[in-house]
């Protein structure tokens, strides 16, 4: 009976668990779990194939303690009579029955004659089962009789459980029924199905992996190393998990994908692990999507390839690559056409569709993504995603992350459109890997620092200046700066800075600008600390047509709009070729050492503010022999007075007086022949009156008092000389 029962339990719950009957698409309805044992490899009878589920006998067990005594249970009906038994041996005598009912009247016999007692005959056969009484009234239940002893403990099923696997040998699925028993004994049970969508197969050779992914099942699994001749390709949607293992792609596979994700399917690449291409031929891509509709994405994983144009991914004919993580690597260091001068790592090619490849992480040997393809151009690295550069095991690597989680790190820009992108995306730090165009604005509104590593960055921004603004503080620094604008008018700047604490400096910087090369515009209050700042130190030269740094001098509800500026200039040199050095027009202040400042027109014209001038050359290289100079006024549109520095001319009440403090040793360069003085001071004008100061007093070279030069009205001019015997 254990058996028996046994069997059913195994047979139902196989039922319950919906396990399909189909040998590789063949129906097996109808048989029995004995005949489907056989089909798959049994040995030996039914009865055999049964007791083979049983368990070993277990140990008897120890004598339980008494339960308590139940409760009265209702009387259940009567069942039906079981089949005749065998006879019995004589039992022994019982006691007397109960008085039976009596019976009918018999017919009377004759009377006969007295007999002796005869001996006690043998008893007789039991006669027929007579007719079913009615059912008696029920009777109290009698007293409880004592526990039995203690049975030997059964062999049951403690569990059930199931999974999926492909037979490579006969190509076909299974799925595995595997009965635990009570014993701890196992037993399997192999279904034929269909392939489960929802497992995870795994994969031990390649032949086995190819059969997989084009069987279209969800998830692969290297179970060990494994290589493949020939192409897999994926028709549905699959992840292959390394698992930890390599794939090796060998040769004879020829220009195509090795793994190819067909039409309208998804193969995702994750686990740790390689795809190994280095013994495939030259022409193969290990990882591909081929068609319209294909995607491939890769989280993580390491790809190589071992030839210069052999790429790791590859996307053609409409399809689509991702790669949010994983390390690609090209061994090579051979130059490919379309690499730029460095082996491919990722590529595209459009000739049959638009396809495309968003790389949004991973680590990338021998070429940056960034670049994109020669033959098309652009990037690969999606919107808001930057490459840094990273070291890979003694090889420069790489790096694409997310711009707004790297506040440190340095993001290499290898085109225009890359370091425009960084830009917009709020890159803190750049830096340039190769001469670069951009050609379009670059608009800063958070901080940035721009490494020009010896590199030239040309910025071709059309009919609009390059912005800093928002309060963001710009550095470019070490190397040299173009800005060309397509703007026919020399005074158009290049560069404007504007707003509370917004900045730029430039840092051993060669900066070359048709126009005006920065414009710095201030909040309009008188507070300091929200002043805008242009820095100019560690070597830097300024070469620009019109001005080299300016401030705007623009009226607003009868007071200056952009004042409040603070201009550095230390250990730098600027040329002006048709303008001045520096225009500085508004209230706020200058500060200029060690430099050299030159203008076609002034040095430096201070119109309004506070200028502070040390150890520095100012000079104009104005060479007119008449006194046209004197005549020269900002409002008559020419231009202010020519000299190497000329003070005050901003009229009117909205401005910031004029003051100039000058130390240390200061040169003077004029053209030779010109009359141009060293200094101009402009006197108050009557009708807008103004006052401006020169203090020269702390200068330790000596100066013609002659060569400074006043305007008519000089009674508002304060000129502080050094004094007599210093």
């Amino acid at each position: 009976m254990k058996k028996f029962w046994k069997v059913i339990a195994a047979i139902g719950l196989s039922a319950a668990l919906c396990v399909p009957l189909a040998a590789c698409g063949e129906a097996q309805n109808g048989k029995s779990a004995y005949e489907i044992a056989v089909e798959n490899g049994f040995e030996g009878s039914e009865a055999e194939w049964l007791e083979s589920l049983k368990g070993a006998q277990g140990e008897q067990g120890e004598k339980g303690d008494t339960g308590a005594r139940g409760e009265k249970g209702e009387q259940g009906e009567k069942g039906d009579t079981g089949a005749r038994g065998e006879k019995g041996e004589q039992g022994e005598k019982g006691d007397t029955g109960a008085q039976g009912e009596k019976g009918e009247q018999g017919e009377k016999g004759d009377t006969g004659a007295q007999g002796e007692k005869g001996e006690q005959g043998e008893k007789g056969e039991k006669g027929d089962t007579g007719a079913q009484g009615e059912k008696g009234e029920q009777g109290e239940k009698g007293e409880k009789g004592d526990t039995g002893a203690q049975g030997e403990p059964g062999v049951g099923i403690a569990d059930i459980t199931y999974r999926y696997e492909y037979d490579a040998e006969d190509g076909c699925f299974y799925t595995v029924i595997v009965f635990t028993m009570t014993d701890e004994t196992t037993h399997e049970v192999r279904i034929p199905s269909e392939a489960d969508p929802n497992v995870s197969y795994e994969a031990t050779t390649g032949e086995e992996l190819a059969d997989l992914l084009e069987a279209g099942v969800s998830k692969v699994t290297l179970a060990d190393d494994v290589s493949v001749n020939e192409v897999a390709r994926i028709n549905g949607n699959v992840t292959l998990d390394l698992g930890g293992n390599t794939l090796s792609i060998g040769s004879g596979i020829g220009n195509v994908a090795a793994l190819c994700a067909c039409a309208g399917s998804t193969l995702t690449i994750t686990g740790d692990g390689t795809i190994d291409a280095t013994g495939a031929d030259d022409t193969t891509v290990p990882v591909a999507a081929m068609e319209a509709g294909a995607t491939v994405i890769v989280e993580s994983g390491t790809i190589v390839v071992g030839t210069a144009k052999e790429s790791c991914l590859f996307a053609g004919g409409g399809g689509k690559v991702v790669v949010n993580g994983g390390t690609f690597i090209n061994q090579s260091t051979d130059e490919y056409e379309y690499g730029g001068g460095a082996p491919l790592t990722v590529n595209v090619s459009n000739s049959a569709a638009v396809s495309d490849m968003v790389i949004n992480g991973g680590t990338f040997v021998g070429r940056n993504p960034a670049l994109g393809d020669d033959n098309l151009g652009g990037t690969f690295v999606a919107e808001g995603y930057g490459v840094t550069v990273v070291d890979y095991e003694g090889k420069t690597a790489y790096q694409v992350v997310a711009i707004e989680d790297a506040a440190d790190t340095t993001f290499q820009a290898v085109s225009g459109e890359e370091l425009d992108k960084l830009v917009e995306a709020g890159a803190k730090k750049v830096q340039l890997g190769n001469d670069l165009v951009v050609e379009s604005t670059l608009n800063f509104i958070t901080d940035a620092e721009v490494d020009l590593n010896q590199q030239t960055l040309t910025i071709k921004s059309g009919e609009y200046s390059n912005q800093i603004a928002g309060g963001a503080q710009v550095t470019f620094q070490n190397g040299t700066l173009i800005a060309e604008h397509s703007v026919n008018n020399v005074a158009f700047s290049n560069i404007v800075v504007s707003g509370a604490k917004s900045s730029l400096t430039l840092d051993d910087v060669d900066y070359t600008a048709n126009g005006t090369a920065i414009y710095i515009q201030g909040d309009g209050t008188d507070d300091a600390a929200t002043a805008s700042k242009i820095v100019v130190k560690g070597g830097s030269v300024i070469n620009a047509q019109a001005f080299c740094i300016g401030t705007n001098a623009f009226v607003k509800d009868g007071d200056n709009a952009y004042k409040n500026v603070n201009v550095e200039v230390t250990g730098s040199e600027l040329y002006a070729t048709l303008g001045s050095g520096i225009l500085f027009n508004v209230a706020g202040t200058l500060a200029v050492s060690g430099s050299t400042i030159y203008g076609a027109e002034q040095g430096i014209f201070l119109r309004a503010g506070t200028a502070e001038i040390s150890g520095s050359t100012l000079g104009t290289s104005y060479n007119n022999k008449t006194d046209e100079y004197l005549t020269k006024d900002w409002d008559s549109g020419t231009g202010g007075v020519r000299a190497a520095l000329t003070l005050g001319n901003r009229n009117g009440p909205y401005y910031a007086d004029a003051k100039c403090i000058l130390s240390g040793n200061i040169t003077f360069k004029l053209v030779e022949g010109t009359i141009a003085p060293p200094i101009y001071v402009y006197a108050s004008n009557d009708n807008q009156p103004f006052t401006t100061t020169l203090n020269y007093s702390a200068m330790t070279t000596e100066i013609d008092p002659e060569d400074i030069i006043t305007g008519n009205g000089s009674a508002a001019v304060t000129i502080i000389a050094p004094q007599a015997g210093n």
